[in-house]
């Protein structure tokens, strides 16, 4: 079931508690939760399995190539149950451990390490070749984009100001 709405409620408090100017929490409320809750609905999951590291907790990141096109990306996986997460042929069981995380923390997390490109959601059960794909510098144009057109942000500072997304 999708209980989008309770993660929104502690999402909300929890960024009440963070640190940043008010304004800073005020885009991040008003404007990052509607856009994380629509993208919740389109995958229609709420809750997600990521890999992380056996040994140290980190998130795993690979790194994808385009076949013949010699781009990379890095991405992490993520999966709507924990079989489909242990069965990806890139699952390293000596190497990783499963853990689950709900979609707002996950994509919040996403949104700010730019070191990441990708978010790879398997969120069809038993489809290990099925996947959606979010891309980071879209997410954060379509915050952006909120921002201004909002206009709780000047335009060029929410075209270049990350408020802690960069």
């Amino acid at each position: 079931t999708m209980s989008l709405k309770k993660f929104k409620e502690e999402f909300l408090q929890q960024s009440q508690q963070a640190e940043g100017s008010g304004e800073e929490k005020k885009v991040v409320q008003l404007l990052m939760t509607p856009l994380i809750e629509e993208i919740g609905k389109k995958l229609n999951v709420d809750k997600l399995y990521i890999w992380t590291g056996r040994h140290n907790d980190n998130l795993v990141k690979l790194t994808l190539s385009a076949k013949g096109r010699g781009e990379t990306a890095t991405a992490i996986f993520c999966f709507g149950n924990k079989q489909d997460a242990q069965r990806h042929p890139n699952f390293s069981r000596e190497e990783y451990q499963i853990q689950s995380i709900d979609i707002f923390n996950l994509l919040l997390h996403f949104a700010t390490l730019p070191e990441l490109d990708l978010l790879l959601v398997y969120n069809q059960k038993g489809h290990l070749n099925k996947y959606s794909q979010i891309e980071r510098s879209g997410l954060i144009k379509d915050f952006q984009k909120l921002c201004w057109e909002t206009g709780l942000v000047p335009r060029p500072v929410a075209e270049t100001g990350h408020f802690g997304l960069a």
